[in-house]
């Protein structure tokens, strides 16, 4: 079954000595879901303030935690295992719906995918101390996610120490999300430990399974507006990127800061360790390590020209390129 949440609330688990959630649902179908008023339009009012804590999810369809309209959002110490991939209403070109599965997913992505809805997600966004396991039997056809938040309206998002294992699409996705119109919203990804599968789904890309993916997809224009693109910062963060074109970081947007982060490839012949579609980005004592074709790779995107960016003290010491 499914809760539906649609009012104010703080739902909280228990944990035991050493911190693991004590509370346990098991199943569920959307386990929890706070539902748009209309799936096809935006809402006439913020949503709610949803808090949910210190819970085990193991055995959910889909997805045990989906948030398409809140005003406000805190998901911490929550474990989710054994997630079961569901038929999204999304096409690809394999079918006609494709094979989706995450741990947490925030914004009207499933439920309206021809695009965002102004307002369904605002306010502050934080997610932390997750540990989501999204091992799949058939990672090159489930579009696998972490946490996945995609067309938000003013948030302020934070990501952090989460650990991510086995996702076959991304780790981190966080895309298309808009100020509002007094110039509010900012994204912070820090210190999160991703490890991708092996393999991963060619969607909407041959590229992948990456580790965190920061910008503006849907909508180039937005990452190269400054009146619509929330500023991010991607610092201290642990990726394992393992598929054979694999990504830690890719990035579509300027303006936006990245340090500290130590990447970790695995020898794919078309991995790159960091690739920069955007401009006027400041990476600075970003470690890539192990063996893929680049470490480092600036390439303009549609709308997104790939000028202007600086790399400063980058460690590459440790890594072996390929040609």
């Amino acid at each position: 079954g499914r809760v539906k949440i649609t009012k104010n609330v703080r739902i909280l688990g228990k944990l035991d000595g050493l911190g693991e959630p004590l509370t346990t649902i098991t199943g569920g179908d959307w386990t929890f879901y706070s539902p748009l008023p209309v799936d096809s339009a935006p809402p006439g009012n913020d949503g709610p303030l949803i808090v949910v804590r210190n819970l085990r999810f193991d055995g959910a369809t889909g997805t045990p935690l989906h948030f398409a309209h809140a005003g406000g959002l805190e998901v911490g110490g929550c474990v989710a295992t054994n997630v079961v991939p569901q038929n999204a209403a999304i096409t690809w070109s394999q079918g006609d719906s494709l094979p989706f599965q995450a741990g947490i997913v925030i914004g009207n992505r499933l439920v309206h995918p021809k695009g965002g809805l102004k307002g369904a997600i605002t306010g502050t966004v934080l997610i932390e101390n997750n540990r989501l396991e999204m091992i799949n039997d058939h990672p090159e056809e489930t579009a696998g996610y972490g946490v996945l938040a995609d067309w938000t309206t003013g948030a302020e998002i934070t990501i952090r120490d989460n650990e991510i294992e086995r996702t076959s699409r991304n780790g981190i996705e966080v895309l298309d999300n808009e100020l509002d119109d007094k110039g509010k919203g900012a994204i912070r990804i820090q210190s999160n430990k991703i490890a991708t599968d092996n393999a991963g789904i060619a969607y909407p890309n041959k590229y992948g399974p990456n580790g965190i993916v920061v910008g503006w997809y849907f909508d180039t224009r937005g990452g190269g507006d400054f009146s619509r693109n929330s500023r991010a910062v991607i610092t201290g963060n642990r990726i394992e990127a393992r598929g054979e074109d694999s990504i830690g970081l890719l990035l579509y947007a300027n303006d936006l800061v990245a340090t500290c982060n130590d990447i970790i490839m695995a020898g794919g012949r078309g991995a790159r360790g960091v690739v920069q579609t955007g401009s006027r980005g400041f990476f600075a004592n970003n470690r890539v390590r192990g063996r893929a074709n680049y470490a480092l790779f600036c390439y303009p995107f549609e709308a997104l020209t790939a000028t202007a960016n600086t790399f400063a003290w980058t460690e590459l010491g440790e890594f072996t390129g390929i040609t």
